[in-house]
This record gives structure tokens, sequence and C-alpha cells, in this order.
């Protein structure tokens, strides 16, 4: 008789159900502390409720899964490739078969960890390497992301930060300090950091406010922000004395992970579920300079969706069926979400990234401003503009 699982949840991310069974010997409490901050993790059983998208089976026995490597050739390939070594996971692929079909078969080069990737079924099993890392992370993120953006969702390289009622995105290109805007406007606005590298939107109903959600995320900093906050410094393990090579300052190579865990006490999330009606988007490009500058700037739809990206077409990453890319079916979705974003004020962030209250001004106004009171004042103009 084979194995049974030990324990079987539903990740719950928005709509998104994604079905996770553990085997004897797993310890899933790294995947299950880092999903937490954004995702509901829920006993599985609900006879009521929608059926998971897919299946993430865990085990440390490769018997419990009777996952076998097969002998074919093998490529290297990357379930993440990232600039910083930490976060890049490559893998030798192969390919077996399994009940129904083809299944890709990885073996993670660093941790030994397997997965096989079976797209007839919809099911990922994994069989835990002598090391693992952050496989399991990757995985439920990558699948999760695909099911969102087959809904419909518009997923933008961007920070968020929560108050008031809304969100302000702050969007970027890498090392433009999307992160270090966010963590000051956080400080300054008293603001819950919504989102780490990127965050998840749908268009609102009747053509509202785009709505944004966090995503969780492994706070990846820069030295220079890092530096302003002695709790994080102590997170990602720094010396008080730590200095980094001044030609990285304003590089990704500058860059420092910090734990979940230690990110959150200093800066926590909004509540699990938490979607926020977009009020404001800032566009930093921070450096050197003698002071920081928040300024009002134009844009539009074509703007903001220069920051949309897709886990179905992620450069370097393995593609696989698990989740078949259906994204065409909501295009419409995206495109209604982007207008919406550039309907709200933008602005600029430059020089080195310091933000007070009173520099944040501009922004707290929009966040406190509602759409009903803009769309008004514009009903107001067009009315006097008829007498």
């Amino acid at each position: 008789m084979a194995p049974r699982p030990t324990a079987a949840f539903v990740l719950r991310y928005l709509d998104s159900r994604l079905a996770l069974r553990l085997y004897d010997g797993v310890d899933a409490d790294p995947l299950l502390s880092f999903l937490s901050s954004h995702f509901g993790i829920e006993p599985d059983g609900d006879p009521e409720a929608a059926a998971p998208f897919a299946e993430l089976r865990v085990a440390a026995r490769a018997e419990d899964l009777g996952t076998t490597v097969p002998d074919s050739p093998a490529r290297e390939v990357f379930l993440r490739k990232s600039t910083a070594e930490f976060f890049t996971i490559s893998a030798l692929h192969r390919t077996g078969r399994g009940p129904s079909g083809p299944v890709d078969m990885l073996t993670c080069t660093r941790s030994g960890t397997l997965i096989a990737l079976d797209a007839a079924r919809a099911r990922i099993d994994v069989v835990l390497g002598r090391k693992p890392g952050l496989e399991l992370i990757e995985l439920v993120r990558d699948a999760v992301q695909k099911h969102q953006e087959n809904q419909g969702a518009a997923v933008l390289h961007a920070t968020a930060v929560h108050t008031h009622g809304g969100a302000v995105l702050v969007a970027g290109a890498k090392g433009a300090g999307k992160s270090t805007v966010a963590l000051e406007l956080a400080d300054a606005l008293g603001a819950r950091v919504l989102s780490g590298d990127k965050t998840v939107a749908h268009p609102g109903a009747d053509g509202g406010p785009t709505l944004c959600s966090g995503w969780p995320d492994y706070p990846h900093l820069g030295f220079g922000t890092l530096a302003k906050y002695p709790d994080l410094m102590r997170a990602a393990g720094l010396d008080p004395g730590h200095r980094p090579d001044p030609a990285h300052a304003f590089s990704p190579l500058g860059k420092y992970a910090v734990p979940p865990e230690g990110f959150r006490r200093r800066f926590p999330p909004p509540p699990v579920g938490t979607r926020a009606p977009v009020r404001a988007v800032v566009y930093p490009d921070i450096g050197p300079g003698e002071r920081t500058v928040l300024a009002p700037t134009e844009h539009d739809a074509e703007r903001a969706a220069s920051f949309l990206e897709s886990a179905f077409t992620a450069a370097d990453a393995f593609r696989h069926g698990v989740v078949p890319d259906r994204t065409a079916s909501g295009a419409e979705r995206r495109e209604a979400a982007m207008h919406a974003i550039a309907a709200v004020p933008a602005f600029t962030v430059t020089g080195p990234g310091v933000l007070t209250a009173d520099d944040c001004t501009p922004v707290e106004r929009a966040l406190r401003a509602s759409p009903q009171s803009r769309w008004g004042a514009l009903l107001g103009q067009a009315r006097r503009s008829t007498r």
C-alpha cells in the first residue's frame, strides 16, 4: 500500500487554491512561515470549497511518492536565476514518463532536491534533498502567480505600502530604489509594507480603482537602506561596523538577503487578504545627491504597463505545463487595471532617497482623496463648462 500524507492543507491566495500534501519526515514550517504573511493556510477537506488548481506533494523519501530519476540525457536549467547567488536555483533536467504522459524531472544542483512536474495531472512532487533551500517557496510562488495571471491579474514589478485604506505603488527597474523608497514611505506615512518584489493587481468593480494585493518575498536590500535600520542589520547578520565595496552602493551586487521574519518584525504587513485601491504611484530613481526630491510627474497606462511581468515568460526560468498558459483570456482585465492606475497621481523620487513626513505630504493627500471626490470635481467642472 502506498504511503499516505501525514498532513494536508490548502494554500489560498485570493481565488487561487493550491493543495499541499506533506509526507512523513517533512518539516514544512519554513515554507508555511514564509507564506503566512500573504496566504491563507487551511486544513484540506472543505467539501464546498472550489477545487485546487494543482497539487504539491512533498516527501523526505523518494519511495513515498514513487519518484525515480530517469536514465536519460540531462541539461542544466534554472528554477530561478538571479543576480544574487543566494536566490539562484540551478538544476539538471531530464524527461521521464508518468502514468499520464511525460514528466519533467529536475535535480537541484546544490541541495539534491528532486522535483517531478507532471502537467497531465497538474501535480508537482518534491523529494527534499540533504539541505533544502528556497525550492518549495519558488515552486509555490511560480504556480500561484501563473494561476493569478490566468485569472486576469496584472503582476507588477513594484513594491507597495498600505495606509488610510489605500495603497501607493513604488514601481521601477532593478536598482532604481523601490525598496528604499517604500520603507521611507512606510515610516513617514505610518504605513504597512503590503508587498516587496512584486504586487498583484486586479481591476476594480464598475470601473473603480485598481485593487492591489501583496506578495510574499525574501527581502533583498542595499546596504544604504539596511544601515538606516539596526533591526534589519541584525536580521541580515551584519555587524554594525560592516561596510560594503563603495563601487556597489547603488548596484544589485551591493544587496543583502534579509530573513522575512526579521523584516516583518520591523515592517509588519497588513492582514492576510488585504486588497487596497491604488491611490498613487511613485517612480524612484535614487542615487548620489545632496537632497531627496519628491515631485509630481505625468504618467499613462503605457508607462505603468512597462512594469508588468509574467511567470510564463520569465527569462532563464524553466518552463513547464503544470499550470498552462491561459493569460490571453485575461488581457482586457489587465488593460483595465493599467488604465485605472494611470488615472491616479504619480510622483518621482530622485536623490539619495531619504524622505520626511513633510516631503510625503502630496502622497498623503492622494491617499486621503477618494476616487469619488476626484470624479466629483471633474463632474463639477464639466457642469460649469456647459452653463
